[in-house]
């Protein structure tokens, strides 16, 4: 087991000479610190760095509401007097949370960061002592982070609910992220920048980043239940997948997925409550819910609303059950009226009702709401399994999704990056209305296309598209180009391999350069709309595409598999 190198013992003397300090307390704080093993190299590395050079006894901070502090500028470590045990050198559980905490705020204090314009940037001081007094002003903040800090995670055991603290990467729309992989929560660097003379920076607003902490902590506590979640799905598609009809059908699953998300970040709006009413109590005893609307942050909007009776004065939403101390507790009633509150709030791009206030404006395009924003991975995964089926690969499945009843759109999710791998698109039904309507979804995570939606008319700008159009007489629909385009396709005609285009009587007939490529449209019949021909040619392309890759990796495989010598005897 590791052990604290001679720059960590070093710091634990310092604070052994410092005044009122008693032997037992150095003997708290040493089995504090070796405790765990992850805290021990954290502290390590900062106390070998110079970024910690010892610990201060704080008798003024209480337990109940301090996390301890941090100073950048000397590398010391305040901890609450009230942390250590009085009876004995054991060491209580409290101390050893509050060193877990101070580990991940030398850390964070310490770390760095790419802002918006690409530059890397140091943690600065203000960051830093924002982020604490942050913590420390509110109870049930402390609380619960010192909880998370101690709390395995059921999914990982060998790691905590919390473990780290680090700046949400630029350019994406959110108060706040948790990573589950690394036990990590993520706050943007001008939330925690105290405002310029402009205020052109810095956004730090200490009632908006204390509900925004509350509810990523709370994330950290709802990872198990994420998990389950997603491993549900994972085996649900699979079964999906695998089905020998025609059809797809992936709502169920799909669906099961968004509200499991949904779940979880009512969860987290709860605790982010909690937290603002703990600190607007500290401040007031007497807090009311009409002095929670007046908080500068617009987050109390999800609880609070104007009394229709008295419109100078506010009142708990209410399908809301607030406790005595105006809490929240996690009621299966409290967390459905917040999914609908909060989660379901739609896209800026999508008000249509005039009482919906606060639209959501999430991620990477900032236009997203939450259903969006949490179903682009889970429709990835989806179109990864139907792609890895039998029916799929060879084009014959299709795969099918409510995207109403979910609440999807295909222009936001696209437009938040679908990452479709090698794949430029992939031919989905939406169940919506009956028939089923043909869509596709679009890669769109990276190349010239990043962050667009793309439209299925978009099928219309390609090259056999174009050269048609110029080889067709003048004023043909755009019906019945989609149409030919898609009979080509087909008939295994690409662009730039027409050889001859005649009409004869009520049929046109096409002839490729490569022999037995051809194609017949009869032109007396309507054609179907251009949507619906351009899907199909999307669809078919994509086919041709799968099967060329299956092709390849054949030819390679047999390439060099080559003779094999028997080593028997």
């Amino acid at each position: 087991m590791s052990r604290p190198n001679h720059q960590l013992e070093a710091a634990v003397h310092q604070f052994s000479t410092q005044p009122g300090v008693t032997p037992d307390q150095v003997s708290q704080l040493r089995t504090a610190v070796a405790a765990e093993s992850k805290t021990l190299d954290g502290l390590n590395t900062a106390a070998a760095n110079g970024h910690l050079n010892g610990f201060a006894l704080d008798e003024a901070r209480g337990t109940q509401n301090s996390v301890g502090q941090y100073e950048k500028s000397s590398g010391v470590v305040s901890l609450p007097a009230s942390a250590f045990s009085s009876s004995s050198a054991a060491t209580g559980s409290d101390l050893a949370a509050t060193v877990r905490v101070q580990s991940m705020i030398v850390a964070f204090s310490n770390s760095t960061y790419v802002d918006a314009s690409g530059v890397q940037q140091r943690v600065s001081s203000d960051m830093s002592a924002n982020l604490q007094s942050t913590l420390n002003g509110s109870p049930a903040l402390v609380r619960e982070l010192r909880r998370a800090a101690m709390t395995p995670d059921a999914a990982a055991p060998d790691h905590y609910a919390l473990e780290h603290f680090a700046v949400l990467r630029p350019g994406l729309a959110a108060g706040g992220t948790y990573d589950g992989a690394t036990h990590t929560m993520n706050l943007p660097a001008p939330a925690l920048m105290t405002r310029s003379g402009n205020g052109s920076i810095g956004k730090f607003d200490v009632n908006d980043l204390t509900f925004v902490i509350g509810h990523e902590i709370q994330h950290g506590f709802n990872r198990s239940d994420k998990v389950r979640v997603v491993n549900e799905f994972n085996a649900s598609i699979k079964r999906v997948a695998a089905g020998r009809g025609n059809v797809h059908d992936y709502t169920d699953p799909m669906q099961h997925y968004i509200q499991g998300s949904r779940e979880d970040e009512s969860k987290a709006e709860i605790a982010g409550w909690n937290a603002l009413v703990s600190r607007q109590k500290k401040l007031k005893p007497g807090t009311t819910l009409n002095d929670m609307a007046m908080v500068s942050t617009s987050r109390t909007g999800d609880f609070v609303e104007r009394d229709p009776q008295s419109p100078m004065r506010s009142i708990g939403r209410p399908d809301l059950a607030f406790n005595a101390d105006l809490t929240l507790s996690q009621t299966p009633s409290n967390i459905e009226a917040m999914g609908k509150h909060y989660f379901d709030r739609p896209s800026k791009d999508y008000v249509t009702e005039k009482s919906i206030e606060r639209p959501m404006a999430l991620g990477d395009s900032h236009a997203s709401d939450y259903a969006n924003y949490y179903g682009r991975w889970p429709l990835q995964e989806i179109i990864a399994a139907e792609a890895s089926s039998t029916l799929g690969r060879k084009g014959v499945s299709e795969m099918t999704i409510d995207m109403g009843t979910i609440g999807l759109k295909e222009d936001l999710l696209e437009r938040e990056g679908m990452d479709l791998g090698k794949r430029s698109s992939w031919p989905y039904f939406d169940s919506t209305q009956l028939p089923s309507a043909p869509h596709r979804f679009d890669h769109t995570a990276d190349g010239v296309n990043k962050n667009r939606y793309l439209p299925i008319e978009a099928a219309a700008d390609g090259p056999l598209h174009r050269e048609l159009r110029k080889l067709l007489p003048e004023g043909t629909s755009e019906d019945r180009l989609a149409q030919i385009a898609l009979a080509a396709k087909q008939g295994g005609i690409e662009a730039g391999q027409i050889r001859t285009l005649d009409v004869q009587g009520d049929r046109l007939m096409m002839t490729g350069e490569i022999v037995g490529t051809r194609a017949i449209v009869d032109l007396n019949r309507a054609p179907p709309p251009a949507q619906e021909s351009n899907q199909q040619f999307q669809a078919t392309e994509q086919a041709q595409q799968q099967m060329m890759q299956e092709q390849q990796a054949q030819a390679q495989s047999a390439q060099q598999s080559g003779p094999v010598m028997s080593m028997g005897g």
